[in-house]
């Protein structure tokens, strides 16, 4: 219904907010001049029911509340490096030797997350570098030449200045 007004608060992640939503929503925009887009990102889930946001794109799931839930997609995670950085190795795609190379990757109370445990089994021999905690700052070390680093593929891919070391397929799919 092109008539649509109003206001929608979205709720996201940040890197789901910049590297996709933003770069999206001219579109949705020009489309729905009426609606007022209110964009907030934050790590932490927000309260559906107090109104805190009207839709939340997140990649957990609620474990409260009286709410519709739909699966919309899925992210691909992989590990990427700098050119720089894979070159300056000679990184190999597909088969790094993690004993000589440095990795980027969660501070301790977020090693659970997206493609931590992943890294930290299959990188175990590799020095880390920097513990950070948001994806954001994995991102911005990882084009800094810091190592090697599990990145959302929507970010990853369209950034030239990186190169996927190891493919989603090997490393993991969130919905």
């Amino acid at each position: 219904d092109g008539g649509l007004s109003g206001k929608v608060r979205v709720a996201t992640t940040e890197d789901m907010a910049s590297m996709v939503i933003v770069p999206n929503l001219a579109r949705f925009v020009a489309r729905y001049p009426q609606v007022a887009i209110e964009l907030v990102s934050s790590t932490s889930v927000v309260n559906l029911t107090r109104r805190d946001a009207d839709v939340a794109l997140r990649s957990v799931r609620p474990e409260a509340g009286d709410l519709l839930m739909r699966r919309i997609g899925a992210v691909d995670v992989a590990v990427y490096a700098s050119r720089s950085y894979a070159d300056a190795r000679g990184i190999i795609p597909g088969c790094p030797d993690y004993a000589h190379l440095e990795t980027v990757t969660w501070i301790e109370e977020m090693a659970g997350l997206r493609g931590g445990p992943w890294l930290a089994e299959h990188a175990a021999a590799a020095r880390v570098s920097l513990h950070v905690n948001s994806t954001r700052l994995l991102y911005a070390a990882c084009v800094a030449g810091l190592g090697l680093a599990v990145l959302p593929c929507f970010g990853g891919d369209s950034d030239p200045s990186l190169v996927c070391v190891v493919p989603p397929e090997e490393v993991q799919t969130l919905d």
